[in-house]
């Protein structure tokens, strides 16, 4: 009996299942004809199609016929579609306002159908929405629920799909080492879906490769852009692939190389009219020309460029400017204009450094206060609600069990459906949970290393604005030097000249004075052309500050310099010690050391006392990071404490009148050795000697 009744319940219950079954499919095969194109896009959506491959004109038409038609709430199908059609159109319109009341709409119809694909595709939008917004923490939490529905789903191309716009995301935020393993993801798992994507993930992973200082790495995946741009015909992304490995080559000093990729790009970006493209390109080239010592051309190239608008261009172009603008004129050794430059520069870098460093800071604070607690909330309502579902329909089917057997059999399957979804949805959050709590440690992580990198990079760029001071505050004196040696030195003997020349006007070529008048104009003549072989002297050693480096053998350096010296040497009887058993080798600029050897060591042997032996020792000791070579005489020596030190080492400055000298020596052994990085210092007595030690890099 008991058996009998059960089957009798089982029967009612499959009868009513399929009843309801069948009103379901009458009720779909009773959809207008015009309706049609519209229910094919949710069902296109439902089977995990891509929105994103429709063209705008398929967009726009499907939008029509869903305005065409009015949909009742009995067809929840159709209201998803015309909601999602309408989110999307408004959103590709910039309307951003109806583009969220309508997605909102999308997702509630995609609730009531129950189907995952279509909240994955409000989920999608809700992303996009966002994210054009700006509003990091939002965009990626709604990418995260949509990336989790597609890989419950096991759907490999929306996978991907996801994860290119989860490394975008982190791309934009700076965070690179997430935007690396999203976008690297997203390679791996390519099938072309759209190539707009494929060409765009290769290129940020080259210009993050690029930025980390990984050269080699960041031109593959600039060449595979090319590559794949000319396979899909993609003119536009050949060029800009192509500029991007021009730049590289830049950093990695290949000039040659750079030039006509850069140039390729620079005018394919002009045809483009994209002038953002243009002024990095062009920055590019005129950085190029100028490490091949070629600022001519490095000039028509900056001038090119002087009508485009840079207030209205994005900061990776002004950026790009400034710091092209500060290395042009420090090259040209207009060190004010550069100073101003680099100032700038420095202050629109770091700005965008900091404003995306506060960005990422407010998302990873909102995801961690916000989107946490809103995903706690919702479990604990589902549950509330689960249990309140269960305790209503038994109490429901306890009291009227006997007389409404077969509406309880009907709650019971509907309860068991509702607690599937109830426990999908639990299972589903708790893997959101764990993606977030993964995603928020590394955020941290990434936070604190930014964080290091910044006072870091404050203190680097401290440091060289000091350097770039005291070079300046050096060439300032250097000006004051030159000026004063063109009031006076240059002045003096051109007065005479003038003055001279006068009375010859007035005398005539018989007069006892005219030959003396002649004698004295030669020897002014002789004196002002003396003063420009030593100005000629002293700017060709500023235009060498950029010689090249090389190991140099000091024993065999002091040899030379001795042999060139041997006349003197031996008509001074001086002797010449030398140890350089410490420093052997030492990696530097040959001619310069040789020069201020040359000059320290004929000093001595000048300015040698009578009364003893002249002797000249010179050795090299090894100070923390420095060479010091010490130059010592037991000379005429000087008194220090009456002679200002600039006056030991300044132009035309002499300590002793007695021999015959120019005072050019000493200058320019200053000279030379602050261009090699070093400082030069003496110390000495009268009737003593004289030590000048010279601090040398290693």
């Amino acid at each position: 009996m008991h058996k009998h009744f059960l089957f009798l319940f089982g029967f009612v219950g499959i009868c009513c299942l399929n009843f309801a079954q069948q009103t379901d499919f009458q009720r779909l095969s009773a959809w207008h004809t015009e309706a049609d194109a519209v229910l094919g896009y949710q069902r296109f959506i439902a089977n995990g199609g891509d929105y994103d491959t429709l063209s705008p004109e398929q967009v726009d038409k499907l939008t029509y016929q869903a305005l065409a038609n009015y949909y009742g709430p009995n067809l929840p199908h159709e209201n998803f579609a015309r909601n999602h059609l309408l989110a999307l159109s408004a959103y590709r319109k910039k309307d951003l306002t109806d583009a969220v009341d309508y997605v909102y709409l999308a997702l509630k119809w995609a609730n009531k159908i129950n189907n995952d694909y279509c909240r994955a595709a409000a989920f999608r939008l809700l992303a996009d929405f966002y994210y054009r917004k700006g509003q990091y923490d939002s965009a990626l939490h709604y990418q995260i629920q949509a990336l989790v529905q597609y890989q419950q789903l096991n759907n490999p191309t929306l996978v991907g799909v996801m994860m290119y716009q989860i490394g975008n995301l982190y791309y934009d935020a700076s965070d690179y080492p997430h935007a690396l393993s999203y976008l690297g993801d997203f390679i791996k798992a390519d099938r072309r879906h759209n190539i707009k994507n494929t060409l765009d993930a290769y290129d940020r992973i080259g210009r993050i490769y690029q930025y980390l200082g990984k050269y080699d790495l960041a031109i593959g995946y600039f060449e595979q852009v090319a590559t794949l741009a000319q396979l899909y015909n993609r003119p536009q992304w050949f060029s800009v692939a192509k500029g991007n490995v021009g730049k590289t080559y830049l950093l990695k000093g290949k000039y040659q190389e750079a030039i006509p990729l850069l140039e390729t790009s620079y005018f394919s970006a002009l045809k483009s009219q994209d002038t953002t493209l243009a002024m990095v390109e062009n920055c590019a080239l005129v950085e190029t020309y100028l490490h091949l010592k070629q600022p001519r051309r490095a000039t028509e190239l900056l001038e090119r460029v002087r009508h485009f608008h840079l207030a209205s261009l994005k900061p990776e172009a002004q950026i790009a400017y400034w710091h092209c603008q500060y290395y042009y004129e420090k090259s040209i050794g207009n060190f004010r204009n550069a100073l101003a430059a680099y100032e700038k520069y420095i202050q629109l870098e770091d700005s965008v450094k900091n404003f995306r460093a506060q960005k990422q800071l407010e998302q990873v604070y909102t995801l961690s206060r916000t989107a946490l607690q809103k995903v706690e909330n919702k479990l604990n309502k589902e549950k509330a609600e689960a249990f309140e579902d269960k305790r209503n329909i038994f109490l429901f089917g306890s009291s009227l069990l006997a007389v409404f057997a077969i509406f309880t059999l009907f709650f019971l399957v509907r309860l068991n459906r509702r607690l599937a979804n109830t426990n999908k949805e639990l299972k589903r959050s708790e893997a959101e949970i764990r993606t977030k709590n993964q995603l928020l440690e590394k955020q941290n992580q990434q936070i604190a290393q930014q964080t290091s990198t910044l006072e870091q990079l404050v203190k680097e760029r401290t440091r060289e604005l000091e350097a770039t001071i005291k070079v300046l505050n050096s060439r300032n004196k250097d000006l004051e030097q030159f000026s004063y040696i063109l009031s006076h030195n240059i002045r003096s003997p051109i007065a005479q000249i003038m003055g001279l020349v006068n009375l010859l006007n007035f005398l005539p070529t018989g007069d006892p004075s005219y030959k003396e008048i002649l004698f004295n104009l030669q020897r002014a003549t002789n004196h002002l052309d003396q003063v420009i072989k030593d100005l000629n002297i002293i700017i060709s050693t500023r235009q060498n500050f950029d010689a090249i480096k090389e190991k140099v053998d000091m024993e065999n350096l002091i040899r030379q310099v001795i042999q060139g010296l041997e006349a003197n040497i031996t008509e001074a009887q001086a002797v010449i010690q030398y140890d350089f058993s410490l420093v052997p080798v030492l990696y530097t600029i040959k001619s310069y050391l040789h020069s201020i050897l040359h000059n320290l060591i004929s000093n001595a042997i000048k300015y040698r006392s009578e009364a003893r032996p002249c002797i000249v020792a010179v050795s090299a000791d090894l100070i923390d990071n420095f060479c010091c070579i010490n130059v010592a005489d037991n000379g005429l020596g000087i008194d220090l404490e009456k002679i200002d030190a600039y006056k030991i080492f300044g132009l035309y400055q002499r300590m002793h009148t007695h021999v015959e000298g120019k005072g050019l020596g000493l200058y320019m052994v200053k000279t030379q050795v602050e261009s090699l990085g070093g400082t030069i210092s003496v110390e000495s007595t009268p009737a003593v000697g004289t030590l000048f030690r010279v601090m040398l890099p290693l």
